[in-house]
C-alpha cells in the first residue's frame, strides 16, 4: 500500500526545508556530534568496566576555564579523534561542559544515533581518500543523516501502530498522520520530546496489538531516560490497563521495576561520567547521576519551570485545536461516530446517540479505553503553569487514532459497503472485549437453533430507502471533509513554509563561510587568514550548531555565546582576534567602529493575511572587520 511509504516520504520533506536547529534541541544535537566525533567506542568501555568491574564510576578531571571573558573552546576539529586511554581524555571537546544548560539530560539517546552512522562515516572517509571525485565527509552532511535516522525510525513506529489499529482506520491513520505540521515536523528533530514520542508510539503500538506489559515496558523506559514526565501518562495508561484486566498489579509492577533496573544499569554509569561528576546548586553533591531524576526535582519540587513562562490552565486545549486543525474535527467524529442507519443490523453495542437521514451518531466506546488517557495526561499536564505544545508531543498519535476512527465514520456513511468490509476483517486482539466475546456465543448459540426449519412468517419487506443516508446528506459531508482535509494541508503548508525561514543563525553562519571561503581562493588573497567568528545568543540559538562549524581550525575558530552568565560577553569593545561578528539586534551591545555590514538575513516575523503571504524582517546581522 502507498500509504505505508508516505510517512518516510513527508517526514524527509520536512527535513529537507528545515535541516538547522533551535535551542530546545541544542543539548542533543550537540551530544549526537561529540560522540561521533570525540567518543570512539572503546570510551564506552571504559566507562562501563569502571563501574561493573571496579565498582565505582569513572572519576575525570575536566578543565574548562578560558583566560578571557568569551567561551573559546567550541573549536573542535570535527574528525574522529584516535581512540583514547580512557573516556576522559576527549571531554574537554564536549559542548556541554562549557554550555550546560538549566538540567542535566541522558547522552544515551544521543549516543545510540551517532553510533548507529559512525559506520556509513567512517565507509565514506575510506572512499573520499581513494576516489579524487568524491568529496570528504563534512559535518553539515552528518546532521542531516543523523536526523535521518530518527525520522525514519518515527516513520517506522508510526506504519507499526497503524497495522495494530481496524483495518478500516488504518488508511486514515497514515493519511492523517502525514498532513499534520507538528508531528511530522518534531519526528527528526533532537528533542527529549521526539525520543519519548518514539517510545510513545511504540508503546501505542502493543497496547492496540494486545501486549500491554510491553506498554508498560516502553514507557517506563521513557519516563526514566527521556522525559521524565511520561509518568504521568504512563499512570492513566496503565490505571486503564488494570481496569480492562489486561494486566494485574503485581506482575505490572514487576515489569516496570524490571524496566528501571536496566535502564538505571545503561543510563547512570554514562551519564555519570558524561556530566563529569554533576553539581547544582539545587541539591548535594552526588556519586552517581539520573539526569531525568534531576529534571525531575527541578519541574516538580523546585517548581523552577514557572521562570521560563506561564500559561492559563485551558493553553493546551487550544493548542492541541491549533496543532491538528482539521484532525481536531475529525477526533471528535471518532468519540461520536457515524454510520450509515443501514448498517445498525450488523453495527456495535455501542450507544446510539442520534440518527437522522439515514446517518446514526453513536458513542465509540472501543476509543474511549484509548483515548481518555491521553485527555487525562493532557489534564495533568495542565496543571503545571509552564506550557508548550511539545510537551504533549507524545500522545499525539492517540488523538490521530482519534480522528482516524471519524474518518473511517464518514467514509463509511459515503460508501456503506466499506462499513460492512471492515467489520468483516479481522480486529486488533486487543479489540476483542469480554463482551464482544460473550456476545459471538450467543450469535453461535442463536445459529444452532436456527439451523432447524424455520416456522412460517410472512414475508420480508424489502428496507425502506430511507435507511441509506440521504444524497443531499452525503453530499455535505463529503464536501465538508474535502475541506478540512484541504485547510488541515495548508496549514501544514504555511507552517513548514514558516519553518523554513525561521533559523537566521544557521543561514547567515553558512553564508558567512561561503564568503570567506570565496575570498580565500581568489588570486588576490592566495593565502586564507584565520577567521576568529562570534556568536551571539540569539544567533546561536536559531540554527547553529558544531555541526554547522568548518572543520578547519587554522583558518577558523569559533567564539560562542550562551544564556548562562558565565558565557556572556562583557566588553563593547570586541577584541582585536575577532573577524567577523553574527549577532541579532545589529549587534548593539558592541562598538562597531572597526566593523561594517556585510549582509543581513531575514527570518519569519508573522503572516500577513491580506497578502496570504508570509511576514519577513532581518534578524541577524552578520558584520566584518574592515
Amino acid at each position: 500500500m502507498l500509504l505505508t511509504y508516505l510517512p518516510f516520504a513527508v517526514i524527509t520533506l520536512h527535513l529537507l526545508l528545515a535541516p538547522y536547529s533551535k535551542v530546545e534541541e541544542s543539548f542533543h544535537t550537540q551530544a549526537v556530534h561529540d560522540t561521533l566525533y570525540h567518543l570512539p567506542p572503546k570510551a564506552y568501555l571504559d566507562i562501563y568496566s569502571s563501574l561493573f568491574l571496579n565498582l565505582s564510576p569513572l572519576s575525570c578531571s575536566t578543565n574548562t576555564d578560558t583566560d578571557t571573558d568569551y567561551k573559546t573552546n567550541d573549536n573542535d576539529t570535527n574528525v574522529p579523534s584516535p581512540p583514547p586511554s580512557t573516556a576522559c581524555a576527549l571531554l574537554n571537546n564536549f559542548d556541554h561542559l562549557s554550555f550546560p544548560g538549566v538540567v542535566p539530560r541522558s547522552f544515551l539517546p544521543s549516543a545510540l544515533i551517532s553510533n548507529s552512522i559512525r559506520p556509513i562515516l567512517r565507509a565514506h572517509t575510506y572512499l573520499s581518500s581513494l576516489l579524487s571525485f568524491l568529496p570528504a565527509p563534512a559535518p553539515p552532511q552528518y546532521s542531516t543523516v543523523s536526523r535521518f535516522v530518527l525520522g525514519m525510525l518515527q516513520a517506522q513506529a508510526t506504519v507499526s501502530l497503524s497495522s495494530a489499529l481496524p483495518s478500516s482506520t488504518r488508511s486514515p491513520f497514515l493519511l492523517l498522520s502525514c498532513i499534520q505540521p507538528h508531528l511530522n515536523f518534531y519526528a527528526s528533530r533532537f528533542l527529549p520530546n521526539s525520543f519519548a514520542l518514539l517510545l510513545t508510539t511504540h508503546s501505542f503500538s502493543s497496547w492496540f496489538g494486545g501486549s500491554p506489559y510491553a506498554v508498560i515496558s516502553l514507557l517506563t523506559l521513557a519516563a526514566v531516560m527521556v522525559r521524565c514526565d511520561m509518568l504521568i501518562l504512563a499512570a492513566p495508561v496503565g490505571i486503564s490497563l488494570l481496569l480492562t484486566k489486561k494486566v494485574t498489579l503485581v506482575k505490572g509492577i514487576f515489569v516496570g521495576a524490571l524496566t528501571v533496573i536496566a535502564t538505571f544499569a545503561v543510563i547512570v554509569p554514562l551519564d555519570t561520567v558524561m556530566w563529569n561528576n554533576y553539581s547544582s546548586p539545587m541539591l548535594p553533591p552526588l556519586p552517581f547521576l539520573w539526569a531525568e531524576g534531576v529534571v525531575l526535582f527541578y519541574n516538580t519540587i523546585e517548581n523552577k519551570s514557572a521562570n521560563w513562562g506561564t500559561s492559563p490552565f485551558y493553553w493546551y486545549l487550544i493548542a492541541l485545536v491549533k496543532a491538528l486543525l482539521g484532525c481536531f474535527v475529525f477526533a471528535l467524529l471518532g468519540v461520536f461516530k457515524l454510520r450509515p442507519s443501514a448498517a445498525t443490523a450488523t453495527a456495535t453495542t455501542s450507544p446510539k446517540i442520534l440518527s437522522l437521514f439515514g446517518v446514526e451518531l453513536y458513542l465509540n466506546t472501543w476509543l474511549l479505553e484509548y483515548l481518555l488517557p491521553a485527555v487525562v495526561f493532557v489534564a495533568l499536564y495542565s496543571l503545571l503553569p509552564h506550557k508548550e505544545l511539545r510537551f504533549i508531543l507524545p500522545a499525539f498519535p492517540i488523538f490521530n487514532v482519534a480522528a482516524a476512527e471519524g474518518l473511517a465514520g464518514i467514509w463509511s456513511v459515503l460508501s456503506p459497503s466499506a462499513e460492512t468490509k471492515g467489520k468483516n476483517d479481522p480486529a486488533p486482539s486487543s479489540q476483542v472485549s469480554p463482551i464482544s466475546t460473550r456476545l459471538r456465543r450467543r450469535k453461535v448459540a442463536t445459529t444452532k437453533t436456527e439451523a432447524s426449519p424455520p416456522a412460517p412468517t410472512a414475508p420480508t419487506a424489502p428496507a425502506p430507502t430511507s435507511n441509506r443516508p440521504h444524497i443531499l446528506i452525503s453530499g455535505l459531508i463529503a464536501l465538508a471533509s474535502v475541506l478540512l482535509l484541504l485547510f488541515t494541508v495548508l496549514g501544514t503548508a504555511t507552517f513548514l513554509a514558516a519553518s523554513h525561514h525561521n533559523y537566521p543563525g544557521g543561514e547567515a553562519l553558512a553564508k558567512l563561510h561561503s564568503h570567506i571561503l570565496s575570498l580565500s581562493s581568489s588570486p588576490s588573497q592566495p593565502t586564507p587568514k584565520l577567521s576568529t567568528i562570534f556568536i551571539d545568543n540569539y544567533a546561536a540559538m536559531s540554527g547553529i550548531s558544531r555541526f554547522q562549524q568548518v572543520q578547519d581550525p587554522e583558518h577558523f575558530q569559533y567564539v560562542k555565546e550562551g544564556y548562562e552568565a558565565s558565557n556572556q560577553q562583557t566588553d563593547k569593545t570586541p577584541p582585536a582576534s575577532f573577524t567577523h561578528l553574527v549577532c541579532a539586534d545589529e549587534c548593539a551591545s558592541f562598538d562597531l567602529t572597526d566593523f561594517h555590514l556585510l549582509f543581513t538575513t531575514s527570518a519569519y516575523d508573522g503572516f500577513d493575511f491580506r497578502r496570504f503571504s508570509l511576514r519577513l524582517a532581518p534578524k541577524v546581522f552578520v558584520y566584518e572587520r574592515k
